[in-house]
């Protein structure tokens, strides 16, 4: 069995102004401290959605190791960014039944 955990971080801050998931969180930023939550489970592999205009949030995940997926364009909604995380396990993993996914 093989676990994918998937990290939808293709929301655009605007209630914060900025981007929340780069905010300081102790002696890191909030999805650094995510990203070394999953990767010190015994999940597989760690699948990040980013906006296509968030190069930062994308280069920040692949320094800690994350799949990131970036569309062609900003998912209106989670429910799209999960999608597409689903879509690239499907083909970039040929998951099988015994495969689990979780959402973070």
């Amino acid at each position: 069995m093989r676990s994918f955990a998937v990290v939808p971080a293709a929301g655009e801050s605007r209630r914060m102004g900025r981007p929340k998931l780069l905010l300081p969180w102790g002696d890191s930023t909030v999805i650094q401290t995510v990203l070394a939550a999953w990767q010190a489970s015994r999940v597989d592999r760690v699948l990040v959605v980013v906006r296509p205009d968030d190069a930062e949030l994308a280069e920040v995940c692949r320094r800690a190791g994350a799949t990131v997926v970036v569309p062609g364009e900003s998912p209106p909604e989670m429910k799209r960014s999960i999608q597409l995380a689903l879509h690239e396990i499907h083909h970039r993993h040929a998951p099988t039944d015994a495969d689990a996914w979780l959402l973070a």
